[in-house]
């Protein structure tokens, strides 16, 4: 099997050169605020305009952001520990209504096996993508008792998922959603780079962080908190780069691991 390295190219050849007119829309663009990345990889050339439009959520009073400062580095022994205790404190204080969004399937299995058996002494069904079912069937039993299930999702869980009002008051994103080193496609794409990291590794994954960040606001009566298990955010220098590309405004706690379901 083979992918090609850039697929700007094909679009021009097979689609942009045949319309006289072409709309690309979406809310996950941009990173900090420009559209740098995606014009290269798409290769859209100057005739191509651009336009950001304010969204129609009030994101300062609908959201917050809770970022834990004390836990370990996600390539540490104790993170996968550390972060299954935040997540059952998170469940247990919502009562359910969690959808938390892991980048590794071995560690959404981990976690579902750590928690499951002790949550479900309390009333909470946890739904682990590829082990209570597929997407559909997950979010269909999570609708029907949200008071009483939290969701554990990986890639298809990031995007794409429309749950409104109280039904999901919260979204937990584990770890700063990088792509895997050792893939050897992304290997292939980053080396096209002079600067991989800066140039594709990281506005890849600001793009899917802004992604699992949308799957809490929904509508315009929609509220919650949005919690990131990943102190990388705060303590390295890049990690300011992925918080500027959320909308403005939005309050940031920075809490205690111990005590982060007293934060909600």
């Amino acid at each position: 099997q083979s992918v090609p390295l850039n697929i700007s190219q094909s679009l021009n050849n097979k689609l942009f050169d045949f319309k006289k007119s072409i709309i690309l829309t979406s809310a996950t663009l941009t990173t900090e605020n420009n559209f740098n990345y995606f014009r290269n990889e798409l290769g859209l050339g100057e005739e191509f305009e651009e336009i950001q439009l304010p969204s129609n959520f009030s994101y300062p009073e609908q959201v917050k952001i809770i970022i834990p400062q004390d836990l370990s580095e996600p390539k540490q022994d104790n993170y996968i520990y550390e972060c299954a205790d935040c997540i059952k404190k998170i469940i247990l204080k919502n009562q359910g209504r969690t959808l938390i969004l892991f980048t590794a399937k071995r560690e959404l299995s981990k976690i579902f096996h750590m928690l499951a058996p002790e949550l479900k002494t309390h009333g909470i069904n946890l739904l682990g993508q590829s082990i209570s079912g597929g997407r559909g069937k997950i979010i269909s039993q999570f609708k029907d008792e949200p008071e009483k299930s939290a969701i554990l999702g990986t890639n298809s869980f990031w995007e794409g998922i429309d749950i409104l009002g109280n039904d999901l008051n919260c979204v937990v994103i584990q770890k700063l959603p990088f792509d895997p080193p050792d893939d050897p496609i992304i290997n292939a794409r980053s080396s096209q780079f002079r600067k991989p990291f800066e140039q594709f590794s990281l506005p890849r994954a600001i793009l899917r962080f802004k992604q699992g960040f949308g799957r809490l606001i929904r509508s315009s009566k929609d509220t919650g908190s949005v919690v990131i298990l990943d102190s990388r955010l705060i303590q390295k220098s890049y990690g300011q780069r992925f918080i500027d590309s959320l909308p403005v405004g939005i309050n940031i706690d920075i809490c205690i691991g111990k005590k982060i379901d007293e934060c909600l």
